[in-house]
C-alpha cells in the first residue's frame, strides 16, 4: 500500500466529517485504518465519526478504537480525553475523573483545549457530590 493513500484517506475522512458526511467519513477512515491501524489520530477521528452516528455515544467499535489508541500511547491527551468520555457514558465517574486528571497533568497550562477538559471534570465532580 502507498503511505500517501493513508494520508489522503485520513484527510478525506476529516473533510467529510466537516461537511456532515459522516457515513462517507467512516468509510474513508475504515480504508485508512486497514492501511495503518496504529495511527492514534486516525483511531480517535474514526471513533468520533462512529460515535456521531450513535447519538454522540462511544460504545462498540468506537469504544474499542479509543481503548486501542490509549494502549498505543497512554499519555496521549486526546486519547485520555476520549477515554474519560467513554467512562462517563458508562457511568464510571471515577474512571472519567482519573483519565481527565491525568490529561490535565500532562497538559501545559496554556494548552488550547485545557478548558474543555476542566469543564468536563468539573461537571463529573459536581455529579459525584449529588
Amino acid at each position: 500500500e502507498n503511505p500517501n493513500d493513508f494520508q489522503a484517506l485520513k484527510m478525506l475522512g476529516l473533510a467529510q466529517v466537516g461537511t456532515g458526511n459522516i457515513d462517507e467519513s467512516i468509510q474513508s477512515f475504515e480504508e485508512a485504518f486497514v492501511i495503518n491501524p496504529n495511527d492514534i489520530d486516525l483511531l480517535l477521528q474514526y471513533a468520533s465519526a462512529i460515535a456521531a452516528n450513535q447519538d454522540g455515544m462511544f460504545y462498540g467499535k468506537s469504544k474499542t478504537l479509543i481503548e486501542k489508541a490509549l494502549s498505543l500511547d497512554p499519555q496521549s491527551i486526546q486519547a485520555l480525553y476520549f477515554a474519560g468520555i467513554v467512562s462517563a457514558h458508562q457511568s464510571d465517574l471515577d474512571g472519567a475523573i482519573g483519565y481527565w486528571q491525568k490529561a490535565l497533568y500532562l497538559m501545559p497550562d496554556n494548552h488550547p483545549d485545557r478548558n474543555i477538559i476542566e469543564e468536563a471534570l468539573s461537571t463529573v465532580l459536581n455529579l459525584q457530590v449529588k
